[in-house]
């Protein structure tokens, strides 16, 4: 059960990795992107950790990478458009900023 406080509980955020870590099989992607958009829904401060997730997943030759693309447009539909593009930016900046950061990945994610 995830509360909705801001900031979020460390437990709801280590819910919300467990959650975003599950392997999928074959016809679970709908319940998956339910739970998601759900979880958002209920606190939408988690969206950023939801896409930086999907974003670092981000190979779209493979089948779960489409999945996560899936996933992170549900996300983006289920909050305010303001916010949706806002925490996206930002998420995409929190990634780049942490490739730069680390180095090694930097040169296969360009």
């Amino acid at each position: 059960h995830i509360e909705k406080v801001d900031p979020p509980l460390f437990d709801d955020l280590e819910v919300v990795d467990n959650i975003l870590r599950y392997k999928l099989k074959a016809n679970q992607l709908g319940i998956y992107v339910e739970h998601i958009t759900t979880i958002v829904k209920t606190l939408p401060t988690v969206a950023r950790q939801v896409f930086t997730y999907l974003i670092s997943k981000g190979d779209s030759s493979n089948e779960s990478a489409k999945d996560n693309l899936h996933v992170l447009r549900a996300v983006y539909i289920t909050l305010d458009k303001k916010d949706a593009a806002a925490t996206l930016a930002s998420s995409i900046i929190a990634f780049e900023s942490e490739v730069i950061g680390v180095g090694s990945k930097r040169d296969e994610v360009m």
